[in-house]
């Protein structure tokens, strides 16, 4: 996550980026790497459901738990999470353009 650029949401939304849609009064983070970290736990831990009315899966339902308690909730179109990943990669790109590997013993 250290490599993640700290960048205010507000910000990238200016920029054109989609905004995030929270459920309930969860949807504290106002920066992309606490976004990231938020999708990232959700996906870890199995805590997502794709939304597919007619047969299309046309979003995404992501949450994340704490003893067994909700902490975080959103549901994101498809077409959203597209343009979030393809911008997240885009900036994390611009941000670290060389990265080495390890040397492989």
């Amino acid at each position: 996550m250290a490599d993640i650029p700290d960048v205010m949401l507000k910000d990238l939304e200016k920029d054109g980026w989609p905004s995030v849609k929270y459920e309930g009064n969860f949807g504290n983070e106002n920066t992309l790497k606490e976004l990231a970290r938020n999708l990232r736990n959700s996906i870890a831990h199995f805590n997502i459901r794709f939304l597919a009315p007619c047969g299309k899966i046309t979003g995404v339902e992501v949450w994340n738990m704490n003893r067994g308690a909700v902490t975080w909730k959103a549901t994101i179109p498809i077409e959203d999470l597209e343009t979030i990943v393809k911008r997240f990669c885009d900036l994390v790109t611009e941000a670290n353009p060389v990265v080495s590997s390890p040397p492989i013993a």
